[in-house]
C-alpha cells in the first residue's frame, strides 16, 4: 500500500513538471534547439536515473491489478454460474410444487383445520373425563350402599343363627321336659283320674301363626292341670322370653324384607350396579324366605315332639289300664 502512495507521489511529480516546462515554453522566448536538447537530454537523464525504481514498482503495481482482474472476473463468472444454478433450482421447484403462494396458503389452512380439529378433541376429551369422574362418584355411591347391604345381610344371618341357637335351645328345653315328666312318672306314677283328664291329642298345627303362640295353645290344649303346675316358674319365663324374642326377630324380619323390596324399586333404573343391588335384595329376600320356612320346619318338629311326647304318655296310661282291668 505504501509502494503505490510513492508511485502515485511520483506520477503526479512528473505530470507536474511536465506542466511547468509546457507553462515555461509558452513564458519564456525559445531558445535555441540545442539548448533544449540539452535539457532534455539532462531532465530523461535525471529522470532515468530517478525514474527505475518507480517503473519497477508501477510494473508490479499493474501486474498485481490485472491478477486482480482476472480473480475478479473469474469470481464474477462464478457467481454468475451459481446465480443460474439457483435460477433453475427455482425454476424446478416452481415446477414441482406450483406457486409458493398457494402453498403457504394450503399450509395455513392446513394448520387453521388441525388447530380446530386438536381444540375440537380437547374439548370432548374434557367432557369424557367429566363423564368418567362423575361415573367413578356413582360407582362410589353404589359401593357404599352395596356394602351396607352386605352388612344388612351379615345381620340377617347373625339373628338366623341366633334363632338356630335359641331353638335348639328349646328342643334341649323340650327335652329336659321330657326326661322330667319320664322321671317323675317312673318314680310317682300317674292316677287314673289324671290320665282321664288328658284329652286326645289332634294334629292341629297352623305353620302361618307365630310359632310361640302354637306351643302355648298345645300345651293348653293338651296338658293337664297338674302336668301345667309342673312346669315351673322359671320355666314359664323362659317361654314368654322366647315368644317375645322370636316376635321381635319376626318383625325383624319382616321389616328388612319391606326394605329390601324398597330397595329394588328404588334401584331398577339406575344400570348395571342397580343390578347388583337388586341380585343382592332378591339374595337377601330368598335367605329371609329360607329364614321362615326353617322357623316354620323347626317348629312342626317341636310341635310333633310335643304330640309325640305326649302320644307316648296317653300309650302308657292306656297299657296301665289294659294290666290293671287284666290283674282285676
Amino acid at each position: 500500500m505504501g509502494q503505490k502512495q510513492s508511485t502515485d507521489c511520483k506520477i503526479e511529480e512528473e505530470e507536474l513538471q511536465q506542466d511547468q516546462l509546457v507553462v515555461e515554453e509558452q513564458q519564456i522566448p525559445k531558445q535555441s534547439l540545442e539548448q533544449e536538447k540539452q535539457q532534455k537530454q539532462h531532465f530523461e537523464l535525471e529522470q532515468n536515473n530517478q525514474g527505475s525504481d518507480i517503473h519497477q514498482i508501477f510494473e508490479e503495481f499493474k501486474q498485481l491489478q490485472e491478477k486482480k482482474n482476472q480473480e475478479s472476473q473469474q469470481n464474477f463468472e462464478n457467481l454468475k454460474q451459481e446465480l443460474e444454478i439457483l435460477k433453475n433450482q427455482i425454476t424446478e421447484y416452481q415446477q414441482k410444487f406450483g406457486d409458493i403462494d398457494n402453498l403457504k396458503q394450503e399450509i395455513d389452512e392446513i394448520n387453521a383445520s388441525a388447530i380446530s380439529s386438536i381444540q375440537a378433541n380437547q374439548s370432548s376429551l374434557q367432557k369424557q373425563n367429566l363423564d368418567i369422574k362423575t361415573q367413578l362418584s356413582q360407582i362410589q355411591k353404589e359401593q357404599i350402599q352395596i356394602t351396607k347391604t352386605q352388612e344388612d345381610l351379615k345381620n340377617i344371618i347373625e339373628t338366623q343363627q341366633n334363632l338356630k341357637i335359641k331353638l335348639d335351645q328349646t328342643q334341649k328345653k323340650i327335652e329336659d321336659f321330657q326326661a322330667q315328666q319320664k322321671n317323675q312318672q317312673k318314680n310317682n306314677g300317674t292316677s287314673k283320674n289324671e290320665k282321664k283328664n288328658i284329652p286326645q291329642i289332634s294334629k292341629k298345627t297352623n305353620n302361618e301363626e307365630s310359632s310361640q303362640d302354637s306351643v302355648d295353645l298345645f300345651l293348653q290344649e293338651n296338658l293337664s292341670s297338674q302336668e301345667m303346675e309342673k312346669l315351673t316358674k322359671s320355666q314359664l319365663k323362659a317361654q314368654k322370653k322366647q315368644k317375645s324374642q322370636f316376635n321381635n326377630k319376626a318383625l325383624e324380619f319382616s321389616l328388612q324384607k319391606e326394605e329390601n323390596i324398597s330397595l329394588k324399586e328404588s334401584d331398577e333404573n339406575e344400570g348395571n350396579s342397580q343390578l347388583l343391588k337388586s341380585n343382592i335384595s332378591e339374595k337377601s329376600k330368598k335367605i329371609s324366605k329360607n329364614s321362615k320356612i326353617q322357623i316354620q320346619k323347626e317348629t312342626k318338629e317341636f310341635m310333633d315332639q310335643l304330640i309325640s311326647i305326649s302320644n307316648q304318655g296317653q300309650n302308657k296310661d292306656k297299657s296301665k289300664k289294659k294290666s290293671k282291668k287284666s290283674k282285676i
